[in-house]
């Protein structure tokens, strides 16, 4: 999916495309593309809204996954001075 996203871009900025292709249909490729970010922004959020709340769910009843229990008591550990030096990586909170 993301070398179809990756490639679609290219071709948008493509000289010979965006210099030959009618104002009219790049137009329309535009609004199509902004409509379809905002779907998937919307279905990140939802998702990720949806996750949180399901594992705020299971940790009050003690049923998460034992893996994702270890990682969030290692994150709980962390010293202030880790944080600062830590850079990427997977936040786990709830």
């Amino acid at each position: 999916m993301m070398r179809t996203l990756k490639a679609f871009d290219d071709w948008l900025q493509d000289p010979f495309i965006t210099t030959n292709a009618p104002k009219d249909l790049l137009v329309e490729v535009w609004e199509k593309t902004v409509r379809i970010l905002e779907e998937l922004l919307e279905l990140d959020i939802q998702h990720t809204r949806s996750m949180r709340d399901t594992l705020e769910s299971y940790s009050k009843q003690d049923k998460l996954n034992p893996i994702l229990t270890r990682l969030r008591e290692l994150g709980s550990v962390m010293t202030s001075e880790q944080e600062r030096t830590t850079r990427g990586g997977t936040t786990i909170s709830f």
